[in-house]
């Protein structure tokens, strides 16, 4: 790990694996990746407050728009 070049290539290949880790079905999460467990969890909108409650639900839905789920 003293080397520079190998030491970014470790760092690039971390990267990636966090990058896809998003995306990838979890059996501890059900079959859903984190990313659809984060979303579904805001959409739920566990706030107490019905104003937060209904926004988190209308910004997940976007959310996943934008994400193409």
């Amino acid at each position: 790990m003293q080397n520079p070049g190998v030491r970014k290539q470790v760092e690039e290949m971390l990267a990636g694996h966090w990058e896809d880790w998003v995306h990838e079905k979890l059996p501890a999460l059900g079959g859903l990746s984190p990313e659809e467990a984060l979303l579904l969890d805001a959409k739920r909108g566990r706030s107490r407050d019905s104003l937060t409650a209904e926004a988190n639900r209308k910004g997940a839905r976007r959310a996943r728009e934008l994400l193409g789920l």
